[in-house]
């Protein structure tokens, strides 16, 4: 097979004409005409201005000629095609291409498109169709439909619009669709190609399975070593505090052993606006902060100022897209909004509970006095620790609880002093300083010590956390336990209250909301006298959810039923998209459930932020997603080496002819310029060229000229096309599919002081969508039902018309058709101008086109939400299932299916109104997934412009006649409900005898009798 070919062969017929001009060019000019004069001295004193060219220089003409030949090859449309001789390209007719386009098929991912597009070219090179299989899920969590180019120009549309998922692949969900009967069917004699990413997540073996019928499977993978998955830890300040360390690792596959260096950049986000309000028009992106030379493939720790640690949100591999290249450290923590009320003395290493406290919080909290932390001018805080002994004084008291009820979440630590409080102050919530609304419970007086000499208990465990706590999911270690605490008073929703107790069932922390805030307790010292709890890791896990929840629970209104109704999930605020950016969360991303461990990455929890500001909780990629492992193979390995879709010349032929016309026309400027031209060396030299000699006859200047004309007629040509302006002479841009003349006439906008064309003759209309090809889909099938119709009724109907619907005139059209395209929006405007068209007799047939079938490129579920935007403001009635017993089913021809170029899909219309025999209700709208209008379509030379499935042309004379029951009953409305008062016209007419006959003949028309059907060809005609 040649690697070139053309796209309209029949235009290098032209180049025949090349030899013809050759001729032309070179045509001898005149004999001289001999003059005799008087004197020879006159003619030796007469020298010539210029010396003119007997002939047209012989490159001059090949240049010309080489010009056009450029030319008429780039309007021909020359492709460059790859050598066919790898083992893909011997493939069979049926091609199914599996395409990962998860998070891992970020590198090569523009190879991987050309290699699929390559692929598809060969098979329609071959005769065949391909078939495309994504692996990853769309954005709305569903199963990525198949994808079915109809030609290489929808080729290279669907492969432009593909790009990768930041989420990993469902190989299990693609085996369990390949495993269907209709798709095994197909692969039995189908090839197979998997472009794969090359990491096993999950699925493989599965999907081996599935692919065990096909005739040939092969298996193309890209370089393993370029695939790098960054995971860190949050940096940790050191013992001096001016510095802080971080540890974190580039991933590569095992058997990636070389050694390289990437550019690690850390990142602060900005944008974000502080305090307990949800951003409003503020965007965020990172800011790069510091960066390192990092090695990628072993874990290494890297140090910073720890002036920076704070303000550390993420970091960020340079030369790794997508989520796999960022590892994020939280939102917003650099803001510091944790205050801590400090005592003198309690810095006191392994004795003061600021010195426990401080490195649990991490490097995210602010330490001071109240006036510090609650000034004006300092930054809002969303929470706030006291320590036993640091709300003491009244005015401390009425400053925190006055920052409590406006919204704040205060987080108390009992102590020797708290449990030696007066009890009856405490139960005194009307006294002046109101020391009870600081505490969630009522305690009581003293505390409580397990074990010791003088205890008869021992050390209590603590207890599971409930649902309803903050905590819960967190894991209890055995070895923690407590020896001291404060009690609380039985109530009846103390055990509401509690979010922890031991294993005794005394509560260890309580919580109640006060105004629009929270008070919680702790019923131990933060430090380790009480208890153990402070040495484990999970004192900092629960301070942690604390913090990352004191948004969501301080806006709570719960005030009965306390903490039992607190929402324990993170919703997702932002994701990291495949271009390493901050964006909204896809449709189904869900929020997070505060439980331990953190999901995997999936398309349900993406890689992103989660929570509300000011705080803010990461999920990255790595989260419990294991080691990358490497991919078994799924068939026989191949290389894509060698497949490479066709390269488009017609680009370079035209803008090299565009070239040597534009040099040619600056020569004849020059020669035209000649006699303006100083005299001097300069013009001696360069005029001496022989192009620059004028043609020695009148007739050769006109055949140049005529040349010339052509010649830049022929560059203004190539050139418009290659800007776009002509399709006529691109190869890229493949030409439109040929309309109708009568549809082409239709399209053509009216002028405005002559009447609307439905005004003039009955026409078919079809709302405009904006995209050209469903348009013109649309415009062609309603002239294929128009000539059905003509020819088989006595309606006749003029052309059909393509229509604004919030600008036209609609009355004029009995029937508007409406295909619904996937970014279909709300336009009241237009609903306003339906409604109006509806209530006035009009109806309105609405085409979901085939959504969610194979021959479809677009999901049912993305028509659902076109649909559902589109009929926004519409007043359509009740709908139901349109049956048999429909007057439409038999305004025309008797029919049991409304098929279209995709079988087996409901149609719906307006529900009957009542069952009274004198019933005169007209459904206004038709709904339906058929797509009738390209089962209707026709092409220029009158023959079918799609195919239909599965019943082929049975199927396509099904639609036909869906279609002409459709405008009969616009047309005509319910008048054939009259059919139902022939039995007893006959009855009358003819008599008893004949009841029973006539009975059964109404019953037959009326039901649709399949013999009467297809007793006749053409059916039951009126």
């Amino acid at each position: 097979m040649m690697p070139v070919s053309f796209h309209t062969p029949w235009l290098l017929l032209f180049l025949l004409a090349l030899p013809l001009l050759w001729w032309l060019a070179r045509a001898t000019p005149p004999v001289p005409r001999r003059q005799s004069f008087s004197s020879l001295v006159v003619l030796r004193l007469v020298r010539p201005l210029q010396q003119d060219a007997a002939h047209t220089p012989w490159w001059l003409l090949a240049l010309r000629l080489l010009a056009l030949a450029l030319l008429i090859l780039a309007c021909a449309g020359p492709v460059w095609r790859s050598s066919d001789s790898s083992p893909t390209a011997q493939s069979t007719k049926k091609n199914l291409i599996i395409l990962d386009n998860g998070w891992a098929a970020g590198p090569f991912w523009t190879q991987r498109v050309q290699v699929a597009q390559a692929l598809g070219e060969r098979s329609f090179r071959n005769g065949g169709q391909p078939f495309y299989l994504l692996t990853a899920p769309a954005a709305d969590g569903q199963p990525s439909e198949p994808l079915i180019p109809e030609d290489l120009h929808a080729l290279s549309g669907l492969l432009a619009t593909l790009h990768p998922q930041p989420w990993p692949v469902q190989r299990a969900v693609a085996a369990r669709r390949l495993l269907a009967p209709q798709w095994q069917a197909r692969l039995k004699q189908a090839t197979v190609t998997l472009l794969s990413d090359g990491l096993a997540q999950g699925g493989e073996a599965a999907l081996a399975k599935a692919l065990a019928p096909a005739a040939r499977v092969y298996d193309i993978r890209w370089a393993p070593c370029a695939l790098v998955r960054l995971s860190a830890t949050p940096p940790v300040s050191g013992d001096d505090g001016t510095t802080a360390r971080l540890s974190l690792l580039a991933e590569r596959l095992p058997k990636c052993t070389q050694k390289t260096t990437s550019l690690l950049r850390g990142l602060s986000l900005s944008g974000v606006q502080g305090g307990n309000q949800e951003m409003s028009g503020t965007r965020q992106h990172f800011d790069t902060v510091i960066h390192w030379s990092v090695p990628v493939g072993s874990r290494t720790t890297v140090s910073l100022p720890g002036a920076l640690a704070a303000d550390l949100d993420a970091l960020k591999l340079e030369d790794v897209s997508g989520p796999a290249g960022m590892a994020l450290f939280g939102g917003g923590t650099h803001q510091k909004t944790v205050g801590l009320l400090r005592l003198n003395g309690d810095t006191t290493p392994l004795l003061g509970s600021a010195f426990y406290l401080t490195r649990a919080l991490g490097a995210d909290v602010r330490t001071g006095n109240l006036e510090n932390l609650l000034s004006p001018t300092s930054p809002p805080l969303s929470l706030l620790i006291a320590p036993d002994g640091t709300l003491s004084t009244p005015e401390a008291q009425r400053k925190v609880l006055n920052w409590v009820r406006h919204g704040g979440m205060l987080v108390r630590f009992a102590g020797p002093e708290l449990a030696q409080t007066d009890e009856t102050a405490l139960a005194a919530p009307g006294s002046a300083t109101e020391p009870q609304a600081l505490l969630p419970v009522t305690l009581v007086h003293g505390e409580r010590q397990l074990g010791g000499p003088m205890s008869w208990g021992k050390p209590q465990p603590l207890a599971p956390f409930p649902e309803h706590s903050p905590f819960n999911g967190l894991e209890v270690p055995p070895d923690i336990t407590v020896t001291r605490q404060v009690l609380a008073q039985p109530e009846d929703d103390l055990q509401a209250r509690s979010w922890a107790s031991l294993a005794d069932g005394t509560p260890l922390v309580t919580a109640r909301h006060e105004g629009q805030g929270m008070v919680v307790l702790f019923h131990i010292t933060p430090t380790a006298e009480w208890s153990n709890l402070a040495l484990s890791g999970l004192f900092p896990a629960m301070l942690e959810r604390l913090i990352t929840a004191a948004p969501t629970l301080a806006r709570s209104t719960a005030t009965s039923a306390g903490p039992q109704v607190l929402q324990n999930r993170l919703p997702p605020w932002r994701i990291i998209t495949m271009t390493s950016r901050l964006a909204l969360p896809n449709s189904a991303a869900q929020a997070l459930h505060l439980q331990s461990p953190l999901p995997a990455v999936s398309v349900d929890h993406p890689a992103g932020l989660y929570g509300t500001l000011p705080r803010l909780r990461p999920l990255n990629l790595p989260q419990n997603a294991g080691p990358l492992r490497p991919e078994p193979l799924l068939g026989t390995p191949r290389t894509p080496k060698g497949l490479a879709p066709a390269t488009d010349l017609a680009p370079l032929l035209g803008l090299a002819a565009i070239a040597l016309l534009l040099l040619d026309g600056l020569l004849a400027l020059l020669r035209r310029l000649r006699p303006a031209i100083p005299e001097g060396q300069g013009r001696k030299f360069f005029f001496r060229l022989p192009v620059l000699k004028r043609p020695a006859s009148s007739s050769h200047r006109s055949l140049l000229l005529l040349v010339s004309i052509f010649s830049g007629a022929g560059s203004l040509l190539v050139l418009s096309g290659f800007l776009g302006l002509s399709p006529s002479c691109t190869a890229s841009a493949a030409p439109p599919k040929p309309v109708p003349h009568a549809v082409s006439e239709a399209t053509s906008p009216p002028d405005r002081a002559s009447p609307p064309p439905g005004a003039l003759e009955t026409r078919l209309a079809a709302i405009k969508t904006g995209d050209p090809e469903i348009d013109r889909a649309s415009l062609e099938g309603l002239e294929g039902l128009t000539r059905f119709l003509n020819q088989r009724s006595t309606a006749h109907l003029g052309s059909p018309v393509s229509v604004d619907a919030d600008q036209a005139e609609l009355g004029f059209y009995p029937l508007l058709y409406w295909p619904i395209t996937p970014g279909l929006a709300a336009d009241p405007t237009r609903s306003a101008a339906l409604n109006d068209y509806m209530k006035h007799g009009g109806l309105l047939m609405i085409d979901e086109l085939g959504a969610g079938s194979e021959l479809s490129g677009t999901r049912a579920a993305t028509a659902r939400q076109s649909l559902k935007r589109a009929t926004e403001g519409l007043d359509i009635p009740p709908l139901m299932k349109l049956d048999s017993k429909h007057t439409l089913s038999h305004t025309f021809y008797l029919l049991h299916s409304m098929p279209g170029r995709i079988d087996g899909q409901p149609v719906y219309v307006a529900r009957t109104q009542g069952e009274a025999e004198n019933s005169e209700s007209v459904s206004p709208v038709i709904i339906g997934n058929g797509d009738w209008a390209r089962a209707w379509a026709v092409n220029e030379a009158g023959e079918p412009a799609y195919a239909v499935v599965p019943g082929g042309e049975t199927q396509r004379n099904a639609a036909y006649r869906f279609g002409t029951n459709a405008v009969i009953y616009a047309l005509t409305g319910n008048y054939k409900n009259d059919q139902k008062h022939y039995p007893e016209m006959l009855r009358r007419l003819g008599g008893s005898a004949d009841s029973s006959s006539a009975s059964t003949t109404g019953e037959n028309e009326a039901g649709g009798n399949d013999a009467s059907q297809s007793s006749n060809e053409a059916g039951e005609e009126e």
